[in-house]
């Protein structure tokens, strides 16, 4: 098997409209050699969805089962094996949220990224979306599960009208909505240099996918994370963005892999129920005093002296 290591880079904000991030993101990497032969890498983005601290609830749940799920299986197909964490993950949401009515909306899209020497899987329910970038091409590798993909499939509109659509929000599938998971899966051979994109559509949204291309090949990988984010928010940022990104390069002689790809320990079973206590403790946690409107009036007003008195001087001295 080929050997790689994995640089990566990730950014995820709340955006400029909403007070909390609903985005969660995760990723495990084995530092011995045995564990990343047979398991590899995985990478996990999910955006939540529900209202209350559903969304946040969610996401972070799904995010941790499936990275425990999968390093928890000795499954050596690596989509069996995410098929099967992302459905026990499902399975979980789908009970708890039954116990719960105020909870019924709860659920949340998922993107994953399985890598192992030169394999690539990818699985995704919902509007997250995974790229694969290769020299100076970028390929959508996932395919949305919403209502304005489903009307570009069947020819009623345009992607162009999709992106403008009232109702391109509204998705189709996402994690915990039905008692079984629909996972789609994708599989793709890496060469050296390729680069991944997990992202929520917070980043999709406002950003075309030669956009998204120019960024990550003119900046570097910690650098282009951000930026993408801050493009996202500059033109509106209604939703949290998350950005995950990944660059493949294969290993030179007498390369360490387990230092190369080291992060921490096996991830444990996450407790739903403590992951909603949590969030709804954080939700209720009185806020520190907002700055009386008076404050902005004086900032402002400074600001707008400060200005004018510039512009004046050059008049002034005469040049």
């Amino acid at each position: 098997m080929t050997e790689f290591t994995i640089q990566r880079a990730a950014a995820s904000d709340p955006g400029r409209k909403k007070p909390r991030n609903e985005d969660h993101l995760g990723f495990f990497e084995p530092e011995g050699a045995e564990d990343l032969s047979s398991s590899g890498c995985l990478y996990v983005v999910a955006d939540g969805v529900g209202g209350g601290a559903a969304g946040e609830v969610a996401s972070q749940f799904a995010v941790e089962r499936v990275l425990h799920s999968y390093f928890g299986s000795a499954d050596p197909d690596l989509g069996r094996r995410l098929e099967a964490a992302v459905g026990l993950a499902n399975t979980d949401i789908h009970t708890y949220v039954g116990e719960r009515p105020e909870l019924r909306r709860m659920g949340t899209t998922l993107v994953a990224a399985g890598v192992r020497g030169r394999e690539l899987v990818v699985g995704n329910i919902g509007d997250s979306r995974a790229y694969l970038v290769r020299g100076s091409e970028i390929q959508q590798v996932t395919k949305d599960h919403s209502l304005v993909q489903r009307l570009v499939d069947e020819g009623s509109i345009t992607a162009e009208e999709a992106s403008q659509h009232p109702r391109k929000n509204v998705l189709l599938r996402c994690v915990g909505l039905e008692p079984e998971a629909r996972l789609d899966l994708f599989a793709r051979e890496l060469c050296d240099g390729d680069m991944i994109l997990l992202c929520s559509d917070g980043l999709t949204r406002y950003l075309s996918d030669e956009e998204v291309l120019g960024v990550i090949k003119r900046s570097r990988m910690s650098h282009a994370v951000k930026r993408l984010v801050r493009i996202a928010n500059s033109r509106g940022g209604a939703d949290n963005t998350t950005v995950l990104l990944l660059r493949i390069e294969e290993a030179s002689p007498g390369t360490s892999l387990g230092h190369a790809l080291r992060d921490g320990q096996t991830p444990s079973q996450p407790d739903l129920a403590s992951i909603h206590e949590h969030a709804r403790h954080r939700r209720e946690a009185p806020r520190g005093p907002r700055p009386p409107a008076w404050l902005w009036l004086v900032l402002a007003t400074g600001f707008g002296l400060i200005a004018a008195i510039c512009t004046m001087i050059p008049s002034l001295l005469g040049l």
